[in-house]
């Protein structure tokens, strides 16, 4: 059992190699307010963003099965529990050709409910879906160097449906 809970808190916290996100947080003990840092690189996938989902819900805590497989930064005391914070600070870094249009959609949505920060750096770029990250958040920074686009989006089963019903998805989106 000891062992299970184990890997699930390391599925939880680690980043597998395939995803597009790395994250990383810090507690603000004196306001009970944390801040999560989200680097977006590669594709967004539904997945990367449950993942970011699933560390907010830790942050906030309590999750005191977790606690002993996170440590504080150098200079800081040890949580005694993930963060506890009421209030969690969202900056994300964006450097993505995009991905799922619903996904990209639902992180901007989690980043705008915290009150965060959306950041594209000079030389990156931030295709497709990922404008839509990007859109969502209160506060924007684009470096005069990145490089931002983007185009109609295109659904995998777009050959095989009519014109009428590709028209209604994209009021749907639109309306999203």
């Amino acid at each position: 059992r000891t062992a299970l809970i184990a890997i699930g808190a390391l599925i939880l916290l680690v980043k597998p190699g395939w995803a597009g996100i790395e994250m990383k947080h810090s507690c603000d003990y004196g306001e009970n307010s944390a801040r999560l840092y989200l680097a977006v690189e590669g594709e967004i996938t539904q997945s990367d963003t449950d993942a970011v989902q699933r560390r907010l819900d830790f942050v906030r805590g309590p999750s005191s099965k977790y606690c002993s497989l996170i440590t504080a930064p150098p200079g800081q005391p040890q949580p005694s529990c993930a963060c506890e914070a009421k209030n969690v600070y969202i900056a994300a870094t964006l450097n993505s050709l995009g991905g799922s249009v619903d996904a990209a959609i639902r992180l901007g949505d989690i980043i705008r409910a915290a009150k965060g920060s959306a950041r594209v750096e000079g030389g990156a770029i931030c295709y497709s879906s990922c404008v839509f990250v990007l859109a969502a958040a209160p506060r924007r920074h684009v470096e005069s160097t990145a490089k931002i686009g983007i185009h109609r989006p295109y659904f995998r089963n777009s050959l095989s449906v009519s014109d009428e019903s590709m028209d209604e998805t994209y009021r749907k989106l639109t309306v999203r």
